[in-house]
Parts: structure tokens; sequence; C-alpha cells
């Protein structure tokens, strides 16, 4: 594994806050023309509006319950800046299974200048370990998406949007290399943010341009970048 790349992986690893609900909904209920009508059922019959999810309705499909098992992948063009410098720009590839008792990270990465000169390694873990790496793994797009107040349903594309570029100040969780956790507050900008979700309900994909900015203590760790979330295998995932 070379230098840039064990670099790229470290800061995944340590700064993993990188990065759902259903499908807009179709009325179910058929209209009925007139009593009083004359006309064909062709003729009197219009199209119930299609309208997003309720508040209840969008905040359960990301209950804790429904992100035990699922896979996810995450890719996109990362740039990390400490302290407003830049360190690097990558191009990065992740695909995280989680199971009750496991989590399994393969990470692929390359350097913008180089994209078919990249490294691939995949790591396991359990126990206790598997838990925080679940924190990780998921905080970031279920902190953004569990905001229901922010999106908007889009009838026209069946997709939620966040219309309009917005910042959250949150306090995520980072963990030590000895595997502890501690609080880190980020400020994290959203543009462009779209959702889709697969014909049985369950979130599909999430993509943004976002920049996370977090206070590490003595330094100001940023990474940002257009990136994308493609979720399957909900309640089906298996980590051999």
């Amino acid at each position: 594994m070379n230098k840039k790349f064990a670099k790229i992986i470290g800061v995944i690893l340590c700064l993993s806050l990188l990065l759902t609900l259903a499908v807009g909904c179709d009325s179910d209920e058929e209209p009925t023309p007139s009593e009083e009508s004359t006309e064909t059922e062709a003729d009197t019959t219009t199209e119930a509006p299609v309208v997003g999810l309720e508040k209840t309705a969008w905040e359960a499909k990301f209950s804790d319950e429904v992100f035990k098992n699922y896979t996810v992948i995450f890719e996109g063009t990362m740039t990390v800046t400490q302290d407003g410098v830049v360190d690097s720009t990558s191009l990065v590839w992740q695909k995280i299974k989680t199971t009750a008792e496991k989590v399994e990270l393969t990470v692929r990465a390359s350097d913008v200048a180089s994209p078919t000169n990249s490294d691939e390694v995949t790591m396991s873990f359990e126990g206790e370990t598997a838990e925080i790496q679940k924190i990780q793994n998921s905080q970031l797009f279920l902190t953004i998406l569990r905001k229901y107040e922010n999106f908007k349903y889009n009838a026209e594309a069946n997709t939620y949007t966040i219309p309009e570029d917005i910042v959250l100040n949150e306090v995520l969780k980072a963990s030590h290399r000895d595997g502890t956790l501690f609080d880190v507050p980020a400020q994290i900008e959203i543009r462009e943010a779209v959702v889709t979700f697969s014909e049985d309900g369950m979130i599909a994909t999430f993509s943004c341009d976002y920049s996370q900015a977090m206070d590490i203590g003595d330094s100001i760790v940023t990474t940002s970048g257009k990136t994308t979330w493609t979720f399957t295998d909900f309640g089906t995932t298996v980590i051999e």
C-alpha cells in the first residue's frame, strides 16, 4: 500500500463521518365519477395529486431498526483540508456492509491526478469496534436525512430535494485510535441534495455536494465534495 493511499485510508477511518424515506407515494384511492354525471369513467376520472410523505412516515424510514442491516456504497471526489490548506483530493469508493454483529468496509481510492492508479483494501470489524463503525459510517447521512423539514417532494421527478443550500451545526462522534468515542462539533453545508427511493419503499440513493468542517481541538479539518450514497439489501445483507 503506497503512502498516499495509506493517508487517505487514515482520514476515512479516523474521521469516518462521511458519508433512508420511501418512494414518493401515489394515492391508493381511486377518484370516482360524479353520481349525476352521464359521461363515461374515462371522461370524468382525474388523477389524484401525488404528495410526499408525512413526517411520521418519513421518520420511520430512518429509524435505528431500519439501519441494523443494510449495504451502502459511497462514491465521489473527496477533498480534505486542514486549517484551510488542501491536504488531498481523491476519488473515493466505499462499500459498507452492516449486520447485527459485524461491519465490513471495502475502500478503493486514487489521487485525482492518477485515477487509474487505485488501491483497494477490505477490513472487517466485530464487537465493540463494529458498533463504533456503525455510528461513524451512518451518522452523517442520517443527520441530514432525518431533518424532514428541509426536504421538498418533487412529484414530476418523484424525488425529494433540499431546494436551497443549508448549513447544519451538529455534534457528531469520532473515535480515537484506541477506539474510544469523543464529540466533534461539526458544521455541515449541503447543496444540490436529492433523494430517490426504490419500488419497495426503501431509500435508493442520496446525492449532494457537501462540506463538513470538524473542530478537532487544535485544528479544523474539512472534508468536501460531490458524493452519492447508494443503498441496497436492507434486512438481507450478509458478511461471511
